[in-house]
């Protein structure tokens, strides 16, 4: 298998880490993560209606704050795979940065959650 490696700093890998989760909740029909982005410059009203459209459009099944969780069929597979490494960076630096651990999330074994792909390995050089 062909492997591909990138080299981030610590802000760099939480920004991606941040980004994949947006991908795979947009994917699931958490748009309001979208409008979380905004809180503070945009009106709450027109975008909870922006919302309420788009959310309509693309799952209309799902209503009110309802989604699909990440395993769900209805979820595209490019949303597991932005999961699986979302998560493998926040776990890995969660505890690089804590080498006790803590309570969270951030310290639970990533759950796999692709069927297309093999498992993301994060390798933190603390030179």
């Amino acid at each position: 298998m062909k492997t591909y490696e990138l080299v981030l700093n610590k802000q760099q890998a939480i920004v991606i880490s941040k980004a994949l989760e947006l991908l795979s909740r947009i994917h699931m029909g958490q748009f309001s993560e979208i409008r979380n982005l905004f809180i503070k410059s945009i009106n709450m009203q027109e975008a909870l209606e922006i919302e309420k459209i788009i959310k309509d459009k693309i799952y209309p099944n799902l209503g009110g704050t309802g989604h699909y969780g990440i395993t769900s069929k209805e979820i595209n597979e490019d949303a597991r795979v932005a999961w699986d490494i979302q998560q493998e960076v926040r776990y890995k630096i969660s505890w690089n940065e804590n080498p006790n651990g803590g309570f969270g999330v951030n310290f639970d074994e990533p759950l796999w959650t692709s069927k297309s792909e093999h498992r993301p390995k994060l390798k933190i050089n603390n030179d």
